[in-house]
């Protein structure tokens, strides 16, 4: 289990959002810093800084218990813990042109690194490229029709039913019990 410390604050809500897509368990404890709660000597235990967000990781590093401050290094821990990190061993795009649907895998026979800059835009869209040039040279341009239910605004692709009145902007989708709504009601006196 996590403790994640927070306050309904952008940084604050970086986490939250993290550790729910990850689906990490974890507990919410509110540092209410309009109230110094930031200050307290057991809050300064886990960030020195005295700065949300904070995580206590039961579970840390080789089992034994972790804590970490400032919210980039959480993300980056909270994405290693997962397997989420941009560490790929792997690359692959796939797409299609005319009638030919190809997939570019670029990787190694033994599973390593790749390099941390390294995904599947940077490794294997340079191979499907050159592959479909091949493949397609010759070819005549097939023109397909839009699909019925998409609208072109200002040169933005959106689906219709999306759209608000007068076609200037995206409605907001009917989402119940949001993260942000659990957050507010978790920070709520």
């Amino acid at each position: 289990m996590i403790d994640a410390y927070s306050w309904p604050t952008p940084n604050g809500h970086k986490i939250h959002i993290m550790l729910e897509e990850c689906g990490l368990p974890y507990r919410a404890i509110g540092v209410d810093i309009g109230a110094g709660d930031q200050f307290k000597p057991e809050f300064l235990a886990i960030s020195p800084n005295n700065k949300i967000p904070a995580i206590v990781d039961a579970d840390g590093p080789d089992g034994k218990p972790i804590s970490l401050f400032e919210s980039g290094a959480i993300l980056v821990y909270l994405a290693g813990k997962t397997g989420t990190t941009s560490d790929a061993v792997d690359g692959w795009f796939a797409g299609y042109a005319s009638n030919i649907v190809a997939v570019a895998w670029m990787g190694y026979d033994d599973p390593k690194s790749l390099g941390g800059r390294e995904f599947g835009a940077t490794l294997a869209l340079p191979i499907w490229i050159d592959s479909m040039r091949i493949a397609l040279a010759g070819k005549p341009e097939v023109v397909r029709a839009t699909p019925e239910n998409l609208v072109s605004v200002d040169g933005k692709w959106s689906y219709a039913e999306y759209q608000t009145e007068g076609g200037k902007g995206v409605k907001a989708l009917d989402i119940e019990d949001s993260l942000g709504d659990r957050l507010l009601k978790l920070f709520k006196p």
